[in-house]
């Protein structure tokens, strides 16, 4: 019992067309330098394949705090974890909405997801360091 509901699925019809063979095999080229992409269909794939391994990073680090905690700490882990997955979908999307619907929209939309996850990473990170001090 560990929710961890990540954004699986893409967040427009397009995103489908961003996330072709093509465009993936080119913004894998890029090794995250997504800002020099030639195409805005390479840079939308770039950041979400940010994105992901970004978020795969955090579930890894989500699931292990969550094996040593127990009671209300771990609920309490849970708890946080599910409103802060809220939160970031939530301003992400806001964000990108801001475009209007624009071949940008996915990048920014991305942007801030690969952001927002790594920011709370690090606060993990810096968590479980002060929790681990002798």
């Amino acid at each position: 019992n560990k929710p961890y509901s990540s954004h699986k699925q893409p967040i427009h019809a397009r995103d489908v067309f961003m996330a072709s063979p093509e465009a993936q095999a080119a913004a894998a080229e890029l090794h995250g330098n997504c800002g020099e992409a030639d195409n805005q269909a390479t840079m939308n794939a770039c950041f979400m394949a940010e994105y992901a391994k970004a978020d795969a990073s955090l579930h890894k680090l989500y699931d292990l705090e969550l094996e040593k905690l127990k009671g209300s700490d771990r609920s309490d882990l849970i708890s946080v974890q599910s409103l802060w997955l809220k939160y970031r979908e939530t301003e992400c999307k806001l964000e990108a909405d801001q475009e209007g619907g624009g071949s940008i929209q996915p990048t920014i939309y991305y942007s801030c997801m690969e952001e927002k996850t790594a920011a709370r990473q690090k606060e993990m990170e810096s968590n479980y360091e002060r929790d681990n001090r002798p």
